[in-house]
């Protein structure tokens, strides 16, 4: 059995080369993006039993030529609430939409890796106002 890298950065540590375009999932360009189905406030989880986390911030970045996927900032939860503060981040990366029929299913770049995130549910973010002044 060959080995076959999952992301970008095992696939950078090979000595395998770019991917063939077979190798990754690319988004629909007719369809929704990450960024749009996935915005700021929504509570997800992982496919490998991590999260609850509610996304903080959600990038588009270019991972290979002609290929881009996305970079979600978490918050974890914690004692029922998601309280930011100023190391308790986390990241999911490489993340693409792949359209079953109508259902986008939120994946990894790389065809070889099964890991998926969930929506546990979406709602606008709350704002954290410790710490901020009023203006009169």
């Amino acid at each position: 059995m060959t080995y076959q890298p999952n992301s970008k950065y095992s696939r950078d540590l090979s000595v395998l080369g770019p991917p063939d375009a077979g190798e990754l999932r690319r988004e629909e360009e007719s369809r929704p993006t990450i960024g749009e189905l996935l915005p700021v406030g929504t509570v997800i989880r992982s496919s490998y039993g991590t999260g609850p986390y509610r996304i903080e911030s959600v990038t588009r970045y270019q991972t290979y030529p002609a290929f881009h996927s996305w970079s979600l900032v978490l918050i974890d939860q914690k004692d029922g609430d998601f309280i930011r503060t100023k190391n308790d981040f986390c990241y999911i990366n490489e993340l693409v939409v792949e359209w079953d029929g109508e259902e986008p299913r939120f994946r990894k770049l790389f065809a070889t890796n099964n890991d998926e995130v969930f929506i546990v549910r979406q709602f606008a973010p709350t704002t954290d106002r410790r710490g901020q002044m009023s203006l009169i």
